[in-house]
């Protein structure tokens, strides 16, 4: 089994990584790294605590190694979200804080 500092791996069926968001809590924005193990269509939702959707982000295909991504939180309130990532058919979701 694999295990993130911070989060849900949601599949273990590649070798990708999603890191924990830097700096969290934060205002305004905040970025965190997809090592990809291969060449993968990526994605991003923002949800809110409950569970609604707040933001897409598509990034199309993004190349084998570190792709350095960032969340826009400056139209978002103050709280606790979670960005799930998905990298072709696998999802990572982390916490982040708005404040």
């Amino acid at each position: 089994m694999v295990f993130t500092h911070v989060g849900v791996k949601e599949s273990v069926k590649s070798g990708s990584v999603v890191t924990a968001c830097y700096p969290n809590p934060f205002s305004t924005s905040s970025q965190f790294s997809v090592n990809l193990d291969k060449a993968s269509k990526v994605s991003v939702t923002i949800s809110t605590l409950t569970g609604q959707q707040v933001s897409t982000t598509n990034y199309g295909t993004l190349g084998a190694g570190i792709n350095n991504l960032t969340i826009d939180g400056s139209n978002l309130s103050s709280g606790i979200y979670f960005y799930t990532v998905t990298v072709g058919t696998e999802k990572y979701t982390n916490k982040f804080i708005i404040k």
